[in-house]
């Protein structure tokens, strides 16, 4: 699989458009049966 432009992929192969310009991205990290990260804030 050959990377288009403005695309990225996950260790696991999947692909999803990273974003432009200056962003940050607050997440929270945690555990139960799986682990899990959600976005709280993107700015």
């Amino acid at each position: 699989m050959v990377p288009q432009s403005r695309r990225a992929s996950t260790p696991a192969g999947d692909s999803h458009t990273p974003p432009g310009g200056n962003v940050v991205v607050e997440v929270v990290a945690g555990t139960t049966r799986h682990a899990g990260i959600t976005v709280v804030r993107l700015h």
